[in-house]
């Protein structure tokens, strides 16, 4: 059965293939062209796809009780913007933590969370061992771009892979 993820996905790829189909249709005169692109189709699939974020499922999320345990035993990776902590254990399990030195903002920092999920979810979920994972966000992290932000904590996960 597929994930929610992909189902979202596959629901964007679906939007995507309405919309050229519609904008096909309508194509005769430039001004049908423009409105079948306003319509609200297009703009949908825009909007499902750029923030489409694949979270873990709630009992792969380390627990508050965890946190102490892997903290004590767990290696650590470090980058300028992220560090990383994993442990081995019985599943899969991830934590991202995002500080009120990185954004005052719940708003933010909530947000920051989601694509550190979704960063765990997509790189080390597919493949990863039996570990639990925690990244930590660094206040750096505010001052770079998400493509930045994602290629650097891409890099620290797969160096995690390696070990």
């Amino acid at each position: 059965m597929a994930s929610w993820c992909e189902r979202k996905v596959n629901r964007a790829q679906r939007f995507c293939r309405h919309a050229a189909a519609k904008d096909a249709q309508s194509s005769r005169s430039r001004k049908a062209s423009k409105n079948s692109r306003k319509s609200g189709c297009f703009y949908k699939y825009l909007i499902l796809v750029r923030y489409t974020i694949c979270m873990l499922k709630k009992q792969e999320r380390l627990k508050r009780k965890e946190f102490d345990e892997v903290f004590a035993r767990g290696k650590r990776l470090h980058s300028p913007i992220v560090q990383l902590i994993y442990a081995q254990s019985d599943a899969f399990h991830g934590a991202a933590v995002v500080g009120k030195k990185v954004y005052k903002k719940a708003v933010d920092r909530n947000a920051l969370r989601r694509r550190l999920y979704g960063l765990l979810y997509t790189v080390l979920r597919p493949t990863a061992p039996e570990r639990t994972y925690i990244l930590i966000a660094k206040p750096q992290i505010a001052q770079l771009s998400r493509k930045e932000v994602q290629t650097a904590v891409r890099e620290l996960l797969q160096q995690a892979l390696r070990i």
